[in-house]
C-alpha cells in the first residue's frame, strides 16, 4: 500500500491531496492537468509539495477548480478517474462527505444505528463500530457480485462472528469474520432465501489490527468465489448446484450480522472505510488499482 489518493469523486480533496502526495507523481499526472495564471501547463515535479502551507479552492465555471498554493492561483483539470476508482456497475459506494455517511454512487437511504461514529482524519475518513451497524437499502444485486472494504479490528482476534458486511435475504452475500480468530471467509446466498449459505475461501490475517483490504468476488457462470486480501487472491471455491437470480435488490448491514434473523451477538468491534458493492466480478486488475487507490 502506497501512500497516495486516486479517488477523485470529492472534488476538495483532488486538491487536498497536494497536501499528501510527495510520490507518486508521474501517476498523479496521469489524472490532472495543473496550469498557471497564464494558463501554461506545469510540471508537478517542478512544485515543492512538501512547502505547501495554504491551499484555498473554488469551482470554476468551466469545469476546472482554481485554487492557490501559498497564495499563488493554479488551475486544475480534473480527466476522466474511472480507470483509477473502477466505477463500472458500481451499485453502491459507501463514503464519509461532510460529516455524514453517503453513498456516492446513489442516492439512497443509509440508517446508522447507534454506537456507530464518524471519525474526521487527517487522511481517510472512516466509521467506527463499537456495537452499531449502518444499512444499505435497495441496493441492485446480480448473480454474479463483488464486494470490497477496507477494516481494522479494535481487538486482536475477531471478538464476534460480526461480518464485515451481511445481507441474509436471498441472492445475498456475506463478508464474514470468524470468533476467536484472525480469520475470515466469503459466503454467498442462493435466490431460494436464507436457509442456505454456501462459503467459500477462508484466510487467517497476522495482523486484523491494522488496515487490511477485503475483497470477496462470485462468478455465478463458473460458480467459483474468490477472496483477496491486500491485493493478494487467497482462496477460492467452486460451488455446485447454486441457483441465483440475475437481477434482485438487496439490504445490506455493515458492522453487524444481517438483525433481520436472529443469530445473536455478532456484532463488528473495529473501523471501517471504502465500501463498494459490485454487480458483477471485477478482475485481479480492478482490484489492485482499489487497493492502490486506498489509503
Amino acid at each position: 500500500m502506497t501512500d497516495k489518493f486516486i479517488d477523485i469523486s470529492d472534488d476538495k480533496n483532488v486538491l487536498e491531496l497536494y497536501h499528501r502526495l510527495s510520490k507518486n507523481k508521474q501517476e498523479l499526472e496521469n489524472i490532472i492537468t495543473l496550469r498557471n495564471e497564464n494558463d501554461n501547463i506545469i510540471n508537478l515535479a517542478d512544485i515543492n509539495i512538501q512547502k505547501v502551507e495554504k491551499l484555498e479552492w473554488m469551482p470554476n465555471s468551466q469545469g476546472t477548480y482554481i485554487f492557490s498554493i501559498n497564495g499563488k492561483k493554479h488551475t486544475i483539470e480534473v480527466t476522466n478517474s474511472d480507470e483509477n476508482i473502477v466505477t463500472d456497475e458500481l451499485q453502491s459506494h459507501i463514503k464519509i462527505k461532510e460529516n455524514e455517511i453517503v453513498d456516492s454512487i446513489k442516492d439512497r437511504k443509509i440508517d446508522v444505528n447507534n454506537e456507530v461514529n464518524l471519525i474526521i482524519g487527517d487522511d481517510i475518513n472512516y466509521i467506527n463500530f463499537n456495537g452499531g451497524y449502518i444499512k444499505i437499502n435497495d441496493i441492485s444485486i446480480s448473480d454474479s457480485f463483488s464486494a470490497s472494504v477496507w477494516c481494522r479490528s479494535s481487538t486482536s482476534t475477531w471478538p464476534h462472528s460480526g461480518p464485515l458486511i451481511s445481507s441474509r435475504e436471498h441472492n445475498g452475500f456475506i463478508v464474514h469474520p470468524d470468533n476467536d480468530s484472525r480469520s475470515w471467509s466469503g459466503y454467498v446466498l442462493p435466490s431460494s432465501g436464507t436457509n442456505d449459505h454456501y462459503k467459500f475461501g477462508e484466510s487467517s490475517i497476522s495482523d486484523i489490527t491494522k488496515w487490511n483490504h477485503y475483497v470477496i468476488t462470485y462468478n455465478h457462470d463458473t460458480k467459483e468465489g474468490k477472496i483477496y486480501l491486500n491485493d493478494t487472491k487467497l482462496d477460492s471455491e467452486v460451488i455446485d448446484n447454486i441457483e441465483r437470480d440475475e437481477s434482485d435488490t438487496i439490504d445490506a448491514y455493515v458492522g453487524t450480522d444481517d438483525p433481520r434473523f436472529d443469530f445473536g451477538d455478532r456484532e463488528l468491534l473495529g473501523d471501517v472505510y471504502d465500501i463498494r458493492i459490485y454487480n458483477r466480478v471485477i478482475s485481479s486488475n480492478e482490484i489492485s488499482k482499489i487497493y492502490d487507490a486506498g489509503l
